[in-house]
């Protein structure tokens, strides 16, 4: 199971960067709760890298040096050994270094430092606690985590691949061709939800936008939940920031997911021979035109749309 941690970001700069006219947005360091309300909205586009993962273009420190992160809802901020020795600025925080357990088992060994600030679209956040993990060659350099992400509303456009940061869900538009999905935020702003899979076994999955596919759970259960149905393996490579790693996996195609009354067909339902957690990822949410992460709120919205391209696929 991943391990997470409440981080605290001191203050946020919103507002346009190129003009250097900022308004800050202070937060209390102990708890990370907001002093005083801002108003405030980005747009800005992603891309598909790394196996389909959602990848925005970041700027850290004076310099604004451009480094690739990858969007992920349920890990800290975090870069990779060999962007952070190039980063300018960069402090300790005094933590010693403590094992961080991946969702494939492995460790990693590291500690949290903190960036002076980190842009995107039109805001500048401050004091960014990332961490710094083992280098692996990709072309993304860490991911843009949940610390930062806890810091407002989020809707990612699939259709036209853009993003949209903002303070409040009234930024983002009408919910009126959305449906709500049940999920629940815990203390950490960890995101779960309870699902159903081939209208026969229920469990409680935790949405990570990092994990690029749609549905996967540990082997045990994915045996007992097609053990009628006809069952794809294949091996490969599992990565994550401790490396990659040999794997067997397993699929059940053509999968049904039921959401309380909310019922959504041909999703793929996979496992490995290492995964160890319950994860509705990526692959689920990108058929929609888009979604929305309310985390003021603590809510989440599916378009009722899909993307175009999931159409095509279908014929």
């Amino acid at each position: 199971m991943k391990k997470h941690f409440l981080l605290a970001v001191s203050c946020i700069a919103l507002g346009s960067v190129s003009q250097g006219q900022q308004t800050v947005l202070e937060t209390n360091k102990r708890n990370n709760e907001l002093i005083e309300p801002a108003r405030f909205k980005t747009v800005f586009p992603f891309s598909f890298t790394e196996g389909s993962q959602i990848t925005v273009t970041t700027y850290w420190g004076k310099e604004r040096k451009p480094v690739q992160l990858i969007f992920d809802n349920a890990a800290p901020t975090s870069v990779d050994s060999y962007t952070k020795s190039n980063l300018a600025d960069v402090q300790e925080t005094g933590e010693g270094d403590k094992d961080r357990l991946m969702p494939t088992g492995q460790k990693i060994t590291t500690h949290f430092l903190v960036a002076p600030n980190v842009q995107f679209g039109d805001i500048n956040v401050r004091n960014v606690a990332f961490l710094s993990t083992p280098y692996v060659r990709k072309t993304a350099s860490g991911l843009l985590g949940r610390n930062i992400l806890k810091k407002g509303v989020w809707k990612i456009d699939f259709e036209n691949k853009m993003i949209t940061f903002a303070n409040s869900i009234d930024s983002i538009g009408p919910l009126d061709k959305t449906d709500e999905l049940p999920v629940k935020f815990d203390y950490f702003d960890r995101i779960t939800v309870k699902m159903t899979m081939e209208k026969k076994m229920t469990d409680v999955f935790e949405v990570d936008f990092g994990y690029n596919g749609a549905v996967t759970l540990p082997y045990k259960q994915f045996s007992k939940l097609a053990k009628d149905g006809y069952v794809q393996k294949a091996s490969g490579t599992a990565t994550t920031a401790a490396g990659a790693v040999e794997t067997n996996y397993y699929m059940l195609k053509h999968g049904v997911l039921t959401f309380k009354d909310e019922t959504y067909l041909d999703f793929t339902i996979t496992s490995s021979d290492v995964i160890k957690d319950n994860l509705l990822g990526l692959g689920f949410f990108s058929q929609f035109k888009y979604v929305i992460i309310d985390y003021v709120n603590k809510a989440l919205y599916l378009s009722r749309e899909k993307v175009a391209s999931y159409y095509k696929t279908k014929l």
